[in-house]
């Protein structure tokens, strides 16, 4: 394993920095074990660029002048690994950055209403707030927010949501489909509006890719203004990638302390010390901030989490596809002829085949007797007849013609006496009508027919086939491809695909660190400190008065930490949670009722499919909140352990008393992430997938008769067909 050392003048071009990169943090444990790291003075003389393979992974370490200097080889290939260095891109510090995200949080709650009124009513609002006319009679927020706001973005951003929200309404066939679409454009309006927040400097918030504006390279500004112009209002979601860069990228330990100055009570982690509980001697302060960025902790946050990790990243894969391939059907009405290829879905809703039945049959042996009377002739016959397929419930059971045709393909008048397995409705001249049996793939009939055995030999029997309303299946094969028609749904669905694939990324990606930070920190008791490039950890003895305060400090600040990461999270999750209770619901609904609006039903699982997606990462928090709500019974088994040894030796420092104050604190006053009022637990989460699994067994065990949904009067008004139902 080979490691090169690089300084900033010979650094390939895509590594090192621009001029507006000033901070690049150390990565040695020597700089980087610590709360708060200052990043490398004089960037231009001091940084060193190592490039190094961990794991088969190609990464670039960055180190000072003097632990570069320090370090050998193989412990420059053990450092941490940090992010932050690589995705830097503006003048900003790991606490800017985060101080900036909590500006924006903010403003979001200050600005998200006038923001959402001045773009939804821009023609009347932009004039008044522009010119002045009427600006002092507008709401304070409003004239406040104006001069900050980004004009050219926000114009944009009401012409791209306004043309998608017309177009939603004239490219969609029926109603229910366009209000699935416009509700999930609902995502696309809220987006934006962040979008534009992102790019509003005020209050002292600043943006950290706005400084990419002034780069010089116009390839790199084209790229900006093309990403600009998806995040207005074409795939706006991608704008979360903006704020995630602001609280993904630094390490856990400056999130950390970042978040202790942000308490009620501020914690100066600084000022924390622990004992070795051997020597009673101070463990070097270092090593606690260490236990957040140590690469054997790493690598058992790795143990931990890999095959986790993978099975929700698969499950996050197939649950996008399968919700693009159905979105793609009839049913989201982006390919009209594109079948819904979810088995038994038709038959759930008693949607039949509505096969058009062929008819084959022939003459019984020996039943045909002729009676001449003056100049005519009359046969009485017994036909056997056949249906291909044989009839079902799933197949149709269709109302049926039956007529006998001679060789010139002229229908001949009969007139039947009796019918074997059919159910006979009417029949007279040359016609009979009837519908078939279920199972019955053969019926007789004796009929009376003008002419001999020989003529009445030769006839041919044909039958034609009505269905009084049109089945699910006949309407997807009536349907035709008009490439015209298919560019914009098709845009929406990659829009659609887009969104939730980044929803999901951005979710799932808070979500990890949440369960990482936790883990982390729970190695303070479970495993221990380690030094900078030690094997072997230190333990922690809680029972140390000192050691427990500090214990305390720090998972006060993890609990801020945790706030941090779930206002980006929680909003996001308690959206999807909507979207699934409002689409379960109405499933269970038309499944009690049984009867269902054709497609609405079918787009009813499109959104739970499409909220399942998302919701799969409450996983990574229960994991978090496990751990956290253990700590109670860990601190009992400190308790317990602590009463032992008193009881030996007679001593008490306080440290019983703490213990059981600690203990009220996690058990019933400590502060958990809730959705609706709801703790997250691994528990709730297990009940709410039996729920889940039980609601959808039971909407799957009811058939359920359906109707067509209202027609959208708006569809003909591009040169469309109204679909013939």
């Amino acid at each position: 394993m080979s490691v090169t050392v690089q300084s900033k003048s010979s650094a390939p071009a895509k590594v090192a920095p621009s001029s507006r990169q000033n901070h690049l943090y150390c990565e040695a444990p020597a700089c980087s074990y610590a709360w708060a790291q200052d990043s490398i003075e004089d960037v231009e003389n001091n940084a060193r660029y190592v490039f190094v393979r961990i794991e088969g992974v190609p990464h670039v370490s960055y180190f000072c002048a003097s632990c570069h200097a320090a370090l050998t080889d193989d412990e420059k290939r053990n450092v941490p690994i940090f992010n932050d260095n690589l995705v830097n891109s503006v003048s900003l510090s790991r606490l800017e950055r985060l101080d900036s995200y909590r500006v924006l949080l903010t403003n979001v709650k200050t600005y998200m209403l006038p923001l959402a009124c001045i773009v939804l009513f821009l023609p009347i609002l932009g004039p008044l707030l522009a010119f002045g006319g009427g600006r002092c009679r507008l709401p304070a927020r409003l004239r406040e927010l104006w001069p900050h706001l980004p004009k050219g973005h926000v114009g944009l951003t009401f012409f791209l949501l306004s043309t998608t929200y017309v177009g939603i309404a004239l490219c969609f066939p029926f109603t229910s489909q366009c209000v699935f679409w416009g509700l999930l454009e609902g995502y696309s309006v809220l987006f934006s509006l962040v979008n534009i927040l992102t790019h509003t400097n005020i209050n002292g918030y600043v943006n950290v890719s706005d400084s990419l504006r002034r780069n010089r390279n116009p390839f790199i500004q084209l790229q900006y203004a093309m990403f600009r112009a998806l995040c207005s209002g074409g795939v706006p979601v991608l704008g979360l990638l903006e704020l995630l860069l602001l609280i993904s990228a630094p390490p856990l330990a400056t999130v950390v302390y970042s978040s202790s100055k942000r308490l009620t009570d501020p914690t100066d982690l600084n000022a924390l010390s622990l004992l070795d509980s051997t020597t009673q001697e101070p463990i070097d302060p270092s090593f606690l901030p260490g236990v957040f960025v140590s690469r054997p902790i790493q690598r058992r946050i790795v143990g931990i989490m890999g095959w986790r990790r993978f099975t929700l990243l698969l499950g996050l894969v197939a649950s996008v596809a399968i919700n693009g391939l159905l979105t793609a059907s009839w049913v989201g009405g982006v390919i009209p002829s594109f079948d819904f290829v979810v088995p038994g879905a038709y038959a759930l809703v008693s949607s039949p085949a509505n096969a058009m039945y062929g008819m084959s049959g022939e003459l019984a042996a020996r039943s045909c007797a002729s009676t001449t009377i003056g100049l005519s002739t009359t046969s009485s016959v017994v036909w056997n007849l056949g249906f291909e397929p044989a009839p079902t419930v799933d197949v149709g059971l269709p109302l049926v013609t039956l007529f006998f045709s001679n060789h010139e393909s002229v229908p001949v008048p009969f007139t039947v006496e009796t019918a074997w397995n059919i159910q006979l409705v009417n029949q007279s001249g040359s016609h009979a009508t009837f519908y078939p049996l279920p199972k019955e793939a053969y019926f007789s009939l004796r009929a009376n027919f003008d002419g001999d055995c020989t003529a009445v030999r030769a006839l041919r029997p044909v039958a034609t086939v009505y269905y009084a309303t049109s089945s699910l299946q006949m309407y997807v094969a009536a349907q035709t491809l008009d490439v015209s028609m298919v560019f914009f749904p098709v845009f929406l669905l990659l829009k659609q695909i887009a969104q939730c694939g980044v929803f999901s990324i951005c979710i799932g990606g808070l979500s990890g660190r949440i369960w990482a930070l936790w883990i982390k920190f729970d190695s303070i008791s479970s495993v221990g400190l380690y030094p900078h490039f030690g094997t072997t950890p230190l333990q922690v003895d809680l029972g140390c008065r000192t050691n427990l305060i500090a214990w305390m400090a720090v998972r006060r600040s993890v609990i801020g930490a945790t706030h941090l990461f779930t206002s980006f999270v929680k909003p996001l999750l308690s959206l999807a949670l909507v979207q699934l209770a409002i689409a379960f619901g109405g499933l269970l609904v038309y499944a009690l009722t049984g009867t269902a609006p054709m497609p609405t039903y079918f787009l009813l699982v499109l959104a739970v499919v499409s909220s399942i997606s998302t919701l799969v990462f409450l996983y990574p928090l229960s994991e978090a909140m496990e751990i956290q709500a253990n700590h109670g019974d860990m601190l009992r088994e400190v308790q317990l352990q602590h009463l032992l040894k008193k009881g030996a030796n007679d001593t008490d420092d306080g440290v019983g008393d703490l213990l059981a104050v600690y203990v009220d604190i996690v058990d019933n006053h400590d502060d958990r992430i809730t959705f609706w009022g709801t703790e997250t637990s691994k528990e709730k989460l297990q009940g709410l997938v039996v729920t889940l699994a039980s609601g959808l067994s039971f909407i799957g065990s009811k058939t359920v008769q359906y109707e067509w949904s209202t027609l959208n009067p708006y569809y003909d008004y591009v040169g469309n067909n109204i679909p013939h139902l």
